[in-house]
């Protein structure tokens, strides 16, 4: 046989050990799936189902090429875990002719190609990465395909060689953050060609121009977006910056940059810990590492090369989105993927080296310890991931397999009949993903009435509150679910909230429980049987009151399920909601709790149906359900709270108007009601100066505070007032506090609500204590002497005062002067 059809038939057994390695037990290792590739299948059910075709989606979502390939094959397979896995594991595959073919355009030692794309091949990391489901495994591919054609252009000038450069720099930008480096990495080695080959770069201008233009007319519908809405394109790489280091605090910026420097170069072939390392081994084993240091030499000798020089330059370049992304110790798998095909070029060149000095002394024994160190390798790789990993995984519980989700997905798949699953625990990206093999369709409904009869299943998970990375507004919530019937999930109203919270234990008194256990045999969640006539006995209705939003949203009801709520405490808030078209934009709902100054004390931002129910998926005519828990902090100060809620745009953080009845802006917010916050132990104040005043049998004066020392003008005078409500009042009176001199005429005075108007007369509770205080600017100017305080309550709305009564109830007049005067010396 010839020596090239050797080579062919070699790199051909190459690419089917790396397809092997890529999908062998595709669908079970590793066990479960990813969050993340769980949400791209969220995201390519609306692409099938819901007819969206974003450009960009949500704030912090995935670049959108993977979608629509995970969508393709989703059309084909389902929505399996296999069908998302398939599509980055072909594309790791493809890696390793690409890089093969890319070193072969370079037209070195053909040995070189060979032995880059056999190390790719049985890499762990990369063969993990591959299998998935995630977008960063497209950067090494990209990587390889930009090289490629651009080489091909510098060296033969062809123009369609630079144009498909320009297509894959250009379609490349939308596969993951870090191909923003592609053109920096593109840019580096242009640079150093004009450097060294200055001659063939003057005349290559034009290849090199059109590169580029093609890339940016490509990337620019992208470009534009992320110029447009930078937060919402950049949010995920916002919060991963070198500032977020553990050990920023310490050692600084400069420190921090030096320590991830450290860690790049560990990782090589030292140490490597994090999420998408299962092995928690380096990049390199023992033999590779080795290859890859003589591989530095040689190339680093050969700098002037830029076949030799590239490899290091790319690796130097694709390592900056980690250590600009440097908020974790160990560097990030996906973030530095881009170095792992140059990483085997460099290791290959060293291999090379060593083996041309072998064959010095040992010729004929060269070739096969050099075969014996490769295949040392290859079989070690693949045999401690698909064997001994694969083992270890199928039984240890690992968080990031989602085994419970996964298994809940699973089983409503399989289901026949109408299930009722708890929102929150839908909302898990692999449930819903999983459930959409049966019910890919959303949409929300407000009558159960035909289905009254049918035989259901309502299943709860064993633990509703395990960790979740969604964040805290995604709290367990019992009062709302999600019904899968036919082919539909169905988001329904809110239950009442004397039953939400113990259905589950009314349900196991009465029915027995179907048990759902994971590959592990432990139970994650139970089913119990009901019927939508029992669920419908339990739902809630929010009152009707109908706020216009521009865009063409409208509140249509709301509800909060207390008026009282203590520190530390919860409250909910029921929203109905309608659209009188499809939204082309996602909105998000906030939800605040406001002090009497306006300032939020609490609060949550959340897609509406806790993500299950996007803006852009809402049916015109349907009332939609929205159910939100409140979190009051433990420190919240006790008095008078209002509850303001409204939608804004996701990607530009502008809230939608609220109209009047002409159609004009008034507002950005709705005020959907008050609530008290109510100290969890009522404190007991006594007043040093006693005096008793009835006031319309509503409002008692118990006693009051006053200095008793001579004050002088221009003082703030302190004072305390002891109040008890003696009745549920429906209004917020003021009062007012007026100082008078001898001749009756007011000098001073303070009206306000009690406490600043923190803890109004309408929150009051009957037999409540008030403590309110106060200040009394006396006037600069004001004569020595005594002054009397009178003081009384009136409603600012008209001006109408209670009157003061007697022990008998009758009415004595409609205000009071305290036994105690104010002695005022110069």
């Amino acid at each position: 046989m010839r020596s090239r059809e050797t080579w062919v038939l070699g790199t051909a057994g190459i690419v089917l050990a790396a397809w092997t390695m890529r999908v062998f037990a595709l669908d079970a290792l590793p066990p479960g799936t990813d969050r993340d590739a769980a949400t791209n299948g969220v995201y390519a059910l609306t692409i099938l189902y819901e007819g969206l075709r974003p450009l960009f989606y949500r704030v912090g979502a995935p670049e959108p090429l993977i979608i629509y390939l995970q969508s393709a094959s989703v059309a084909l397979l389902g929505a399996n875990i296999f069908a998302l896995r398939l599509v980055t594991a072909i594309i790791g595959t493809l890696t390793i002719p690409a890089l093969y073919v890319f070193v072969r355009a370079l037209q070195v030692d053909r040995r070189l190609a060979f032995v880059s794309a056999f190390g790719l091949a049985f890499c762990v990391e990369h063969a993990h990465l591959s299998r998935l489901g995630l977008r960063a495994i497209m950067i090494p591919l990209f990587e390889m395909g930009l090289l490629y054609f651009f080489w091909r252009g510098w060296r033969s000038g062809r123009a369609r060689d630079f144009a498909f450069a320009g297509v894959v720099l250009g379609v490349g930008y939308y596969t993951y953050l870090s191909a923003l480096f592609l053109p920096i990495l593109l840019a580096t080695l242009i640079a150093y060609l004009f450097i060294f080959q200055r001659a063939l770069a003057r005349a290559r201008w034009r290849g090199i121009a059109l590169t580029f233009a093609i890339g940016g007319v490509i990337a620019a519908p992208l470009g534009v977006f992320e110029m447009v809405y930078p937060g919402a394109a950049f949010f995920r790489a916002s919060q991963v910056t070198l500032l977020q280091h553990p050990a920023y605090s310490q050692v600084g910026l400069l420190g921090v940059i030096a320590l991830k420097l450290i860690s790049q170069f560990q990782m090589l072939g030292w140490v490597w810990q994090g999420q998408y390392n299962p092995l928690a081994q380096p990049l390199l084993d023992p033999i590779w590492f080795t290859f890859l240091l003589i591989g530095i030499v040689v190339c680093a000798r050969q700098w002037r090369r830029i076949e030799m020089a590239w490899a290091l330059i790319a690796i130097g370049v694709m390592l900056l989105p980690d250590l600009i992304g440097g908020n974790e110790i160990f560097p990030q798998e996906l973030r530095v993927i881009g170095i792992i095909p140059p990483v085997f070029f460099v290791a290959a060149v060293g291999f090379s080296a060593l083996f041309d000095f072998a064959k010095r002394w040992y010729k004929h024994a060269a070739f096969f310890i050099g075969i014996g160190l490769l295949s040392a390798s290859a079989f070690n790789s693949g045999f401690t991931y698909l064997v001994q990993w694969n083992r270890a995984a199928q039984i240890t519980d690992d968080a990031n397999f989602n085994r419970a989700e996964v298994t809940e997905g699973e089983w409503l798949a399989r289901q026949t009949q109408s299930v009722f699953v708890p929102l929150n625990e839908f909302a898990r990206q692999p449930v819903r993903f999983l459930a959409g093999q049966r019910a890919p369709y959303i949409s929300a409904v407000e009558h159960l009435d035909p289905w009254l009869d049918e035989p259901a299943w309502v299943m709860f998970p064993v633990d509703p509150s395990r960790f979740r990375f969604e964040g805290r507004a995604y709290v367990n919530d019992p009062a709302m679910f999600v019904l899968l019937r036919g082919n539909t999930v169905y988001l329904l109203p809110a239950l009442r909230a004397e039953v939400a919270a113990n259905l589950e234990a009314r349900l196991r008194a009465n029915v027995p429980a179907q048990e759902i256990r994971d590959t592990l045999g432990q139970t994650v969640a139970r089913a119990f049987a009901i019927t939508p006539r029992q669920y419908l006995a339990f739902a809630a209705s929010a009152p009707k009151n109908v706020v216009r939003l521009s865009n063409p949203i409208s509140l249509v009801g709301s509800s909060l399920d207390a008026t009282r709520v203590q520190p530390g405490g919860a409250l909910a808030v029921s929203l109905e909601w309608q659209t009188a078209r499809r939204l082309s934009d996602d909105y998000m709902i906030f939800v605040h709790l406001l002090d009497v100054n306006g300032n939020v004390a609490s609060g949550l931002d959340v897609i509406p149906g806790l993500g299950v129910y996007s803006t852009m998926l809402w049916k015109p005519g349907e009332t939609i359900s929205t159910h939100h828990i409140l979190a009051v902090p433990a420190r919240t100060p006790p008095g008078k709270y209002l509850i303001e809620i409204g939608l804004y745009n996701v990607l530009d953080q502008n809230r939608l108007d609220v109209l009047d009845a002409n159609g004009k802006p008034v507002d950005s917010r709705v005020i959907v009601g008050a609530v008290k916050v109510a100290a969890q132990k009522s404190a007991v104040y006594d007043p040093p100066l006693r005096q008793t005043a009835n006031f319309d049998q509503e409002i008692l004066l118990e006693g009051y505070a006053l200095p008793l020392t001579p004050i002088h003008p221009g003082d703030s005078v302190p004072m305390t007032l002891a109040w008890r409500g003696l009745a549920e009042l429906d209004r917020d009176y003021s009062v007012f506090v007026h100082v008078l001199d001898p001749r009756g005429h007011i000098v001073a005075q303070a009206d306000h609500q009690p406490q600043n108007g923190a803890d109004p007369t309408s929150i009051w509770d009957v037999g409540e204590q008030v403590q309110d205080n106060l200040m009394l600017t006396l006037p600069t100017d004001l004569p020595a002497g005594t002054y009397q305080i009178e003081l009384g309550w009136y409603d600012l709305k008209t001006n109408a005062r209670l009157n003061l009564r007697d022990d008998q109830g009758q009415i004595s007049g409609d205000h009071l002067v305290l036994q105690t005067t104010l002695e005022v010396a110069r």
